[in-house]
């Protein structure tokens, strides 16, 4: 692989940039930006380090639970993604209830980075009973090349379609290619398994590059607004432990990046309650926390809610330090801000949780326990032919100011501003802006970047 170095000159300052090799030059039909995605599980899994993977959190819907890997396999050209999903149950006028449960696909909301699956089928199982033929509808966002149709301060920004057309075929049930989406059953059904099949992805190499190994303790700091359902779990520790932590307990965990990885996956195990489920129909059911990467003690990242595997090189800034209407480049990063459970995973529901009487005994057990986190790096290497390469910015919500001013982009130094003209034959895709994502055109999945 032949790599080039660029001397560019943009806003005063001098930046030297490695290039990889240019991908497919963009059809006139494609936008002049997209959003960035995370890497998808179907571009990871496969590829012989599944044991790694085991348990990683691959995609979360508030509408359709939460995905955890288990196994994929690989036979006659197509992909085969085993998971567990810890579903979503809601009430229906004729049936009782009935449950949904996610795509491998992630929806991209609020500062949420999104991920897209290509077309493929799905099959269910309630332990050794088989569902497919039983799944009613699809809700889903299309998996396309486009740029959002609204900014931040909305709730989708993205159209969200409905379907029962849904064939049933030899590997399932039909889905199209989605950027998150929600499948339906009758029933209350905490648990399945769902195996998603896909035409085996060519797009991507991913190496294992290793994984480090932590533990990160409860989060403490004032609810100010948040933590729903569990506020007055939250207010007790904040009071017990506020002085003692120095007002907040959320640490900074360094990052040891190996050679080459370029983009990182975070492995943890869920928190045993959904505490923003107003309803209560799924209170009890597992959800994951918000990861964040920081390039020192003050700036930090979008947030990062589910298993997709992140760009590591290049990082878009927290939405409360960002001033839009684009979300601000970081700095390197150089260290990740564990996930923010109020309640650490392995506590299961109590109802002192929402009176705020809990014990002093619990409290402490709360505040001394500590969970696993892994970092798993990657070198992902991508296949140029046939691809697309897009500028890559992220929307901001302009209506909410930055929380931080000194950490806009016109911060003096300039080195939060990639955006630099790069004079080159031939052109990048939508006049030399950087970073460059690289997207699978029919499936609308980014496969790789250049940042």
């Amino acid at each position: 692989m032949i790599h080039r170095m660029w001397r560019v000159v943009g806003c005063g300052l001098a930046i030297t940039l490695l290039l990889l090799p240019t991908p497919h030059p963009a059809a006139a039909q494609t936008p002049e930006w997209v959003e960035p995605q995370a890497l998808n599980i179907v571009d990871i899994a496969g590829q012989g380090f599944d044991e790694a993977l085991e348990g990683l959190i691959v995609a979360y819907s508030s509408a359709g639970g939460l995905a955890r890997f288990v196994s994929s396999e690989e036979t006659d050209g197509l992909l085969h993604v085993t998971v567990r999903i810890d579903t979503r149950r809601f009430p229906s006028a004729t049936d009782g209830w009935y449950t949904q449960f996610t795509t491998l696909g992630q929806r991209a909301q609020g500062d949420h980075m999104g991920s897209t699956v290509p077309e493929g089928w799905v099959r269910v199982y309630d332990g050794d009973r088989e569902l497919t033929e039983d799944i009613r509808w699809l809700f889903y966002v299309e998996g396309i090349l486009r740029t959002p149709e609204t900014d931040a301060s909305a709730g989708n920004r993205y159209p969200v379609l409905y379907t029962t057309d849904l064939p049933l075929e030899e590997h399932g049930r039909r889905m199209p290619a989605n950027m998150g989406g929600e499948l339906a059953l009758i029933g209350d059904l905490p648990v399945v398994t769902a195996v998603y099949t896909f035409p085996r992805p060519t797009f991507t190499s991913a190496a294992h590059l290793g994984t480090q190994w932590t533990e990160f303790p409860s989060y403490i700091a004032p609810p100010d607004g948040g933590a729903g359902l569990i506020r007055p779990l939250v207010e007790q520790m904040y009071a017990r432990y506020g002085a003692e932590v120095g007002g907040v307990r959320h640490p900074r965990i360094p990052l040891q990046v190996p050679a080459g990885a370029n983009y990182v996956l975070f492995h943890y195990p869920p928190m045993l309650m959904d505490v923003y489920d107003q309803s209560r129909d799924n209170l009890e059911r597992p959800t994951p926390g918000t990861v964040r990467l920081a390039p020192d003690e003050g700036m930090l990242s979008t947030d990062m809610v589910h298993g997709g595997a992140f760009p590591l090189r290049v990082v878009w800034q927290d939405a409360d330090q960002s001033a839009g209407p684009y979300l601000s480049i970081l700095p390197p990063v150089d260290r990740v801000t564990p996930p923010e459970f109020f309640l650490p995973p392995g506590f299961s529901y109590d109802p002192c949780y929402e009176r705020g009487d809990c014990s002093a005994d619990l409290l402490q057990r709360i505040f001394d326990a500590r969970t696993p986190l892994g970092i798993i790096y990657l070198n992902v290497q991508t296949r140029r032919q046939g691809t697309v390469a897009v500028p890559l910015r992220m929307a901001d919500d302009p209506r909410r100011p930055a929380a931080v001013a000194a950490f806009a982009p016109a911060q003096a130094g300039g080195d939060h501003t990639l955006y630099l003209p790069l004079i080159f034959s031939p052109p990048a895709a939508g006049g030399g802006e950087f970073p460059v994502g690289v997207f699978d055109a029919e499936s609308g999945r980014m496969v790789g970047y250049v940042p």
